[in-house]
C-alpha cells in the first residue's frame, strides 16, 4: 500500500460532508431543526471516531501505555511512575479506565466519548449560530488529529475551551484552576494561563495589522524563530517543560526545518482571507458583539502563531492548533453577518470546500487509513508494520532538511 494517498482521506471527507449538510439544514431551517442537528452531529462523531479501529500515528504509544500501566486492583507504583514521559493526570485517568475496561478498543471508545462530552458542552455554550458547522470547523482545524492521535493534548485543549467562559467574566481563579487541571493531562495547558491577559486586552485594528505585517515578513523570509529560542526556553523552563522540549527536539520529524510547499502557501492564503474578514471587514461588528469579542483576540493569537512559527516543524504542527477555537466560533458568525441569501450561500460553499480541503491534507498518511470496529479492522501488528514503513519515508524526507 502507498504510504501517502488521497484514498485514505475519503472516509474523513464523507463524514465532514455529512456535518456540512447538517450545518446547511441548521443554518437555513432555523431553530426548528437545531436540536435534531445537534443529536445527529454527536451521533456521527461517536460512530465515526468512537468506533474507529487502530487508526493514527500515536496509537502504538498509547496502546503501550495502556498495556504497561497497572489497574487500581493490582496497583504497582513502580509501573505507574515508569511511564515518565506522560503527565501524572493522564496516567491516573488511564489507570481508572483500565480498571473498568481491560480491552484497549473499549478504552478508546470510552475515552472518545469523554472527549465528545467535553466538546459538546463547549459547542452548546459558544456555537450559537450553528452547532454542526462549528463541529466541522473544529475537526477540520486539527481537531480530528487531536481526537485520534493526541489523547492527552485533547483533554487539555477542551478544558481550555471550557475555561473561556471564566476568562470572559474576568474570573481568573476558576480559569487558572481549569487550565492547571488541563496541565495534568498535557503540560502545554500552562501556556493558556500565560495567555489570559492577552485574551482580555483591547487591540486596535492598526495594532493587529502591524503585527500581521511583521508576521508576513517572518513567513516569506522563512525565519525560524522557534529554534532560535528553544535553547533559552530549555535553560529557563521548569523541568517538566524542559524535558518535553528536549524530547521533541531530539525527534527528527519535529526538529527539522519546514520547507516552503503548496501546503504552507495554501495555509497562508486561507489564513490571510480569514484575517481580512475577521480583522478588517467585520472587525468592528465582531469586537462590539459580546458573543464574539473575546474570540477575536483568540483568533489573532492563532494567526500570529501561524505566521511567526511556521518554519519549525514542531511549532507549525502543534502551536496554532491550540488556538483554533477562535475560528470555530467566529466563522459561523461571519455567515450570520453577511447580507443576502445568495452571497451567504456562496460563502458557505467556499468555507465547505475549505474545510474539506483541510481535512484532506491532514489525512493522506497511511496511518489514517480508516477502519471501523463495527465492520472491519486491521490487527495492531499489521498496523505497526505499516507505520514503520511510513516513518522511514518521513525520515528520508527530513534528513536533507536536518543537514541544512
Amino acid at each position: 500500500m502507498e504510504p501517502i494517498s488521497y484514498v485514505y482521506t475519503i472516509p474523513y471527507v464523507l463524514h465532514l460532508a455529512v456535518l456540512m449538510i447538517l450545518a446547511y439544514v441548521e443554518l437555513y431551517e432555523g431553530q426548528r431543526m437545531k436540536q435534531v442537528v445537534m443529536q445527529l452531529s454527536v451521533l456521527s462523531l461517536v460512530l465515526f471516531y468512537g468506533l474507529r479501529g487502530y487508526v493514527g500515528m500515536d496509537i502504538f504509544a498509547y496502546h503501550a501505555v495502556f498495556r504497561d500501566l497497572p489497574t487500581l486492583w493490582d496497583w504497582n507504583a513502580e509501573d505507574f511512575f515508569a511511564q515518565s514521559n506522560y503527565e501524572i493526570g493522564f496516567k491516573f485517568y488511564v489507570v481508572v479506565l483500565k480498571s473498568v475496561f481491560s480491552d484497549y478498543a473499549t478504552f478508546q471508545l470510552v475515552n472518545t466519548l469523554f472527549d465528545i462530552i467535553l466538546l459538546h458542552c463547549v459547542l452548546r455554550r459558544h456555537a450559537t449560530v450553528s452547532y454542526a458547522f462549528s463541529m466541522a470547523l473544529f475537526l477540520s482545524f486539527m481537531g480530528m488529529v487531536y481526537m485520534v492521535d493526541q489523547l492527552r493534548n485533547c483533554k487539555g485543549l477542551l478544558l481550555f475551551f471550557m475555561s473561556i467562559r471564566y476568562a470572559q467574566k474576568g474570573m481568573f481563579g476558576k480559569y487558572l484552576l481549569m487550565n492547571l487541571l488541563g496541565s495534568l493531562f498535557h503540560v502545554s495547558s500552562l501556556l493558556f494561563i500565560l495567555l489570559y491577559p492577552l485574551l482580555r486586552k483591547q487591540m486596535s485594528r492598526r495594532t493587529v495589522w502591524m503585527l500581521f505585517g511583521m508576521g508576513i515578513v517572518v513567513f516569506f523570509f522563512r525565519l525560524n524563530l522557534f529554534n532560535s529560542l528553544v535553547d533559552w526556553l530549555i535553560s529557563c523552563s521548569i523541568p517538566i517543560v524542559s524535558k518535553k522540549l528536549v524530547i521533541y527536539m531530539d525527534d527528527m520529524m519535529y526538529s527539522s526545518v519546514r520547507e516552503m510547499s503548496f501546503g504552507s502557501l495554501y495555509s497562508f492564503v486561507g489564513n490571510f482571507f480569514l484575517m481580512y474578514l475577521i480583522c478588517w471587514r467585520y472587525y468592528q461588528r465582531l469586537k462590539t458583539d459580546e458573543k464574539t469579542r473575546f474570540f477575536v483576540n483568540l483568533f489573532i493569537v492563532y494567526i500570529m502563531s501561524f505566521f511567526f512559527f511556521q518554519w519549525s516543524m514542531i511549532t507549525s504542527t502543534r502551536l496554532p492548533s491550540l488556538f483554533v477555537f477562535g475560528s470555530v466560533v467566529l466563522i459561523p458568525h461571519l455567515l450570520k453577518m453577511i447580507d443576502g441569501v445568495r452571497t451567504k450561500t456562496l460563502y458557505f460553499g467556499f468555507f465547505s470546500l475549505y474545510l474539506l480541503a483541510n481535512i484532506t491534507m491532514n489525512t493522506t498518511n497511511i496511518e489514517y487509513n480508516y477502519r471501523n470496529m463495527m465492520f472491519q479492522t486491521d490487527g495492531l501488528a499489521y498496523r505497526w508494520t505499516v507505520h514503520q514503513k511510513a516513518m522511514q519515508e518521513r525520515e528520508r524526507f527530513a534528513k536533507p532538511n536536518e543537514q541544512r
